[in-house]
């Protein structure tokens, strides 16, 4: 028998009571549809299997936390990379009670420099860092790594990670999208 889409969503919903939805800031009433819509995006875009209660999940491009909530839920410790976010990104760890997720306020780059970086209405100066000077932060192996950072996903290296998600980004030679794909990697095969 085929269950209907909504008794599926809604049993999903019994069985993982505030895990499915957890509670959001989303700033100031300018921003409420597009911090909400960006929320949501990191809950439904990205699969979780792979991380376990004694996961490390490294997030890099956290945003406002959709992702590093779900996350921070089910494994060990996240460590959320996030430039322009921050502020929300807390406070949204703050509101679903998240005490093992430490953010780290950094733009990944190819050195180490402070710089503009750009994303919607918001333009920030920023500390770029390498993905070394990231590793380097965290004293614990990652198992699952997720990556979304608009095209600066050039300066991550892949192979060091066994477990991954992540959106791609494709540019022309003038430096616009072409267009935008998903990656998943797990136990070291890519799907």
């Amino acid at each position: 028998m085929i269950k209907s889409l909504k008794s599926h969503l809604t049993e999903l919903a019994m069985n993982a009571q505030a895990f499915l939805f957890p509670q959001i800031h989303v700033g100031s009433y300018v921003y409420v549809r597009k911090h909400v819509v960006i929320l949501l995006q990191g809950m439904v875009e990205y699969d979780l299997c792979g991380i376990t209660k004694d996961s490390i999940v490294l997030d890099i491009g956290a945003s406002v936390g959709g992702f590093t909530v779900m996350a921070a839920k089910r494994c060990k410790q996240v460590y959320a990379v996030e430039p322009l976010h921050t502020e929300i990104l807390r406070e949204n760890l703050t509101l679903n009670n998240i005490d093992n997720c430490t953010v780290l306020e950094y733009a990944v780059g190819d050195k180490k420099m402070r710089g503009e970086l750009s994303f919607g209405r918001i333009t920030k100066t920023v500390q770029f860092v390498t993905l070394n000077d990231i590793l380097e932060m965290i004293p614990e192996k990652i198992d699952f790594m997720k990556c979304d950072i608009e095209g600066g996903e050039k300066y991550i290296d892949f192979s060091l990670f066994q477990n991954i998600e992540a959106e791609m980004h494709e540019f022309d030679k003038q430096g616009n999208l072409i267009r935008v794909y998903p990656y998943h990697k797990r136990n070291g095969c890519v799907l």
